[in-house]
């Protein structure tokens, strides 16, 4: 019975070591404009898809986000906590602030339209509409 429970005991071992090397993955692409970039990380938990965008190109645009991702407003880092937001619908997205290493984003919250607006910490108003659909694509 002994020699039982020890191979037991080590399948456990060897398989809890082999999915503990096999829980998270990254991956990152960026499409030929190099104004839009996907990055992915995978983990037993969470994953997080993200859409980069420049505000200059997405002013008076139609912005469509899926559910799943976020928007990354492509800001200079050292001025990403001076930009500020606002979602003409905040039960359709959210306007999160930029900090000293993070760039400022829109974050869906359900499916709809609504407007955002940007203003730079030039004073300068950046206006899109958004389009948050399903899924991830």
């Amino acid at each position: 019975m002994m020699k039982k429970t020890s191979i037991s005991l080590c399948t456990i071992a060897l398989a809890t070591a082999l999915l503990a090397g096999c829980s998270s993955a990254s991956t990152e692409t960026t499409d030929s404009s190099g104004s839009a970039a996907t990055t992915q990380s995978a983990s037993a938990s969470t994953q997080m898809l993200t859409i980069e965008k420049d505000p200059a190109t997405i002013s008076d645009a139609l912005v469509t986000l899926p559910i799943k991702r976020v928007l990354i407003i492509k800001v200079d880092q050292a001025a990403a906590s001076n930009w500020t937001g606002t979602v003409e619908d905040t039960s359709i997205a959210e306007f999160v602030a930029g900090t000293d290493s993070d760039a400022p984003m829109i974050k869906p919250l359900a499916e709809g339209d609504t407007t955002v607006t940007l203003t730079s910490p030039e004073g300068e108003t950046i206006t899109f509409d958004l389009s948050v659909t399903p899924g991830a694509r």
